[in-house]
């Protein structure tokens, strides 16, 4: 999957990592843990009407597994590179989303920009595929269209970070520091 001397997120397209295996992805993948869900719902606590912006999406386990815990959810940003994952992740969420609106941006994370204003994110996630990116470019790009108020999640092998905004400094130094 990657190349020695490059980046992992320098080889990553469409269909690099898993072509068109959503399905088989989708069934065999573990969810989030409950706790884990509650968690990242507590995060949302006292928003009136949370925004997730979903980076690395896949299929869709975050939002399905967080849609019905917060149900004042308002919208949902999709992102992810492999375009049949991101209509798996929507299919999943159609019977649940309610009046909640999706989104989804076919693309590398850190090339995401909200597709309508007003719709800054109160929660970012990024829970199984931030290995997988641009790091630095992710962050700089998290900073700069999440809410005031924003909880940011992001996840690695080895390495969990959940940051409160406003951060006294960018983001990227933040998690720099546990690497």
């Amino acid at each position: 999957m990657t190349r020695p001397n490059r980046p992992a997120y320098a080889t990553v397209s469409d269909g690099a990592l898993f072509g068109p295996e959503a399905a088989g992805y989708a069934r065999y993948r573990p969810g989030l843990p409950g706790a884990e869900v509650h968690l990242l719902a507590a995060t949302q606590h006292g928003v009136p009407a949370p925004v997730l912006l979903d980076l690395g999406t896949g299929t869709g386990q975050v939002p399905r597994a967080l849609r019905p815990v917060l149900r004042r959810m308002t919208h949902i940003d999709l992102v992810d590179v492999n375009a049949s994952m991101l209509e798996a992740a929507r299919a999943v969420l159609e019977p649940i989303r309610g009046a909640c609106t999706v989104e989804v941006f076919t693309g590398a994370a850190h090339t995401f920009a909200p597709a309508a204003p007003g719709r800054a994110p109160t929660l970012i996630s990024c829970c199984r595929s931030f290995h997988w990116m641009a790091r630095p470019e992710v962050l700089a790009m998290a900073d700069r269209v999440a809410a005031p108020h924003c909880r940011m999640v992001f996840r690695w092998p080895g390495r969990d970070v959940v940051l409160p905004r406003p951060v006294e400094r960018p983001v990227a130094d933040v998690v720099a520091e546990g690497e």
